[in-house]
This record gives structure tokens, sequence and C-alpha cells, in this order.
């Protein structure tokens, strides 16, 4: 939630409705239970896209695919697949080649999802956005990180709380 409301004040915000609308690379999950595409409508004026040289910035939300286009999953050309990122956590395959287009633009990344690993429900582990936004740091990007343990993340939990920070 924090990660949506500053894409939407960075970037999703127009001032000018005639200005054009900020692409996103985005980094996300393939759908299953629930459609990742609602975390981009809680962004903003934010459209996506799957080619590098259209985005503005980069999100860094899941490890399947990378989305863009439309919002329609299913439509032809708007899917880039990660292949077994988040099954073996191999960077070079897939990943590497974009990051290194992202970084030759100098877009700034947004990690959404700052995990490296976790436990899965089967007992297997699951390769997450925090290695490939490390990634994308170690080769010179920039990246604003969101959710544990980052302070941003706390912060919300405060603010919702209504407790004062400084207790």
């Amino acid at each position: 939630e924090e990660a949506s409301c500053y894409i939407k004040e960075t970037y999703g915000c127009r001032t000018n409705e005639n200005a054009p609308r900020k692409k996103a690379l985005w980094f996300t999950w393939k759908k299953s239970l629930k459609d990742p595409i609602d975390f981009i409508h809680l962004c903003g004026d934010v459209d996506i896209t799957s080619d590098v040289k259209e985005a503005d910035f980069v999100i860094a939300h899941g490890t399947q695919i990378v989305r863009g286009g439309s919002e329609d999953e299913e439509e032809e050309g708007c899917i880039q697949d990660l292949g077994s990122f988040m099954e073996d956590g191999d960077l070079t395959t897939s990943i590497d080649g974009i990051l290194e287009q992202c970084k030759e633009r100098d877009l700034p990344m947004v990690c959404a999802n700052p995990d490296f690993v976790v436990l899965l429900s089967d007992g297997s582990t699951g390769h997450m956005p925090g290695k490939i936004a490390k990634r994308y740091e170690e080769i010179g990007g920039k990246c604003t990180w969101f959710g544990k343990p980052h302070a941003p993340h706390f912060e919300a939990c405060i603010r919702k709380l209504g407790l004062d920070k400084n207790r």
C-alpha cells in the first residue's frame, strides 16, 4: 500500500490532464487468486509497458513476468515471461539483460516487495522482487524500497494506528 501511494504521488499525479501518463516497466506475478493489476490501479494515472524503451520507471512487485501494454494479461505481446527465476533465483537467464537496459536509461526503480526469498506453502523456496532490486542497485541503478524491514513500512503502520512516531 505504501509503495502504491509513493508511485501515485511521484509518477501517477498529472498536474496537467494533457500531459502524457508515466509508464512503468512492471515486474509482477501471473494472475492467480487475485489479479495483480489491482496494484497498478492504486498507483494513479500510470500505464504499464513491457518495453524498456517506453518506460519512465520500473516497479519490482513480483517475479514471474514483466507485464505491459494492456490490462488484459492474455493479450498477445504484453507479457515477457521471467522463466524459472522464482524457482531457482537465476538472474542471468532473463532478468539481468532487462536490468542492464533499465540502467542504460537511468530508470528509477520502486521495490514494492523487498523480500529476497520466501518459504512457499509446498516447502519450496521462492525468489522474490527484493533480489531483482538488489541486483539493480549492484549494477548502479537507483531503487526506492517499501515494505519490511524498511522505515516507510513501519511509519505507515504507526500512522494507521494513530501513534506518535516519537514514542
